[in-house]
This record gives C-alpha cells, structure tokens and sequence, in this order.
C-alpha cells in the first residue's frame, strides 16, 4: 500500500524524480490517536492531528501532507481548517478506499481551504487488486 501511494502522489503533486539521490517528496502524515502505529522514516514525519501548528510545519517544511479521509479524531475538513490556520498553502491529499463522490468532497475541502491544493487519492483496500 505504501509504494501504492507514494506512486499517487507523484502523479497528483507532479514531483518526478530525476535521479534516484533525488529523494522523495518530504511528507508529514497525520493520525488521530497517540496509539496510532507510525513508520517514520527521512522524508516522512508522523505528527498527531492535535500537533499540527504554524511551527510544526516550519520544523519539518512538507511538500505535501497525508491523512486518513476520515478517521476516529478527525476528518479532512478538520485537518484542512487547522492546515489553513496554520498558514500552510501547499499539498493536502487524503488517502480513502472508497468515497461515493469524490468530486464533491475536493469541492467542499477547496471552499473551506482556498489556499490548499487539495486532492484525494482512492486506494483499494489490501488484497484487492491495483489502485483506481
């Protein structure tokens, strides 16, 4: 699922990698709960929903964020409204298995967060094939 979404996001951020020491886009992903499992790794930082701040983003400057279309904490329109409070105008891409209309939430997320590019990437669940 990770090379899934990883592949995703070069498509909808429009980063190609040139050369392998080009690294990776350098993402934050955003969870909900402390007992969240995370996999940290160079270019990806793990940061709670309630942790999302004007000096947070500063610390880690993404070049795009992560999150669960929805999850137990929080939903994209929450990130969304706290991403734009603080400050960020750059890449927000939601990661769900299943939505009925896409195209509807994007909207929804560009009218609250003018500032925020904004997309969501449909994944399948695991053992169910290539991604949409």
């Amino acid at each position: 699922m990770q090379r899934t979404v990883r592949n995703r996001l070069t498509r909808t951020t429009g980063k190609r990698r040139a050369t392998a020491a080009a690294s990776a886009l350098r993402c934050i992903a955003v969870c909900g709960r402390d007992d969240d499992p995370v996999a940290e790794g160079p270019d990806l930082v793990v940061l709670r929903f309630h942790d999302i701040s004007a000096a947070s983003l500063a610390l880690h400057e993404p070049d795009v964020i992560l999150s669960p279309l929805v999850s137990d904490a929080f939903d994209c329109i929450d990130l969304a409204h706290a991403l734009a409070e603080a400050g960020f105008r750059g890449r927000y891409r939601a990661v769900a298995a299943h939505i009925p209309d896409p195209a509807l939430v994007r909207r929804e997320i560009r009218a609250c967060a003018p500032g925020i590019d904004f997309d969501i990437i449909l994944i399948r669940p695991h053992g169910d094939g290539a991604d949409h």
